[in-house]
Formats: structure tokens, C-alpha cells, sequence
């Protein structure tokens, strides 16, 4: 009985901390591919 009513707001919660992790790990995942062209840049340079 106890872990039902648990359940239903860790579930809630999941939804936004998903999202949230999605958005900073596409945050990371362009950071990166901005640093690695200015690196290629400054190799061609």
C-alpha cells in the first residue's frame, strides 16, 4: 500500500528529470563538437 502512492509521484517526477538530463546531455554533446572544430580549425590553420 505504502509503495503505491510512492510510485505515482517518483513517476511524475521521472518525466521532467528525463527530459532534463535529454536536454543536458545534447548540451554536452554540442559543446563537445564545438570544441573538437575549433581544435580541427586550429589544426588546418
Amino acid at each position: 500500500m505504502i509503495q503505491s502512492p510512492s510510485k505515482n509521484p517518483k513517476e511524475k517526477v521521472s518525466m521532467p528529470a528525463s527530459s532534463n538530463l535529454l536536454i543536458t546531455q545534447s548540451v554536452r554533446i554540442l559543446i563537445l563538437l564545438a570544441m573538437l572544430s575549433c581544435l580541427i580549425s586550429l589544426a588546418l590553420m
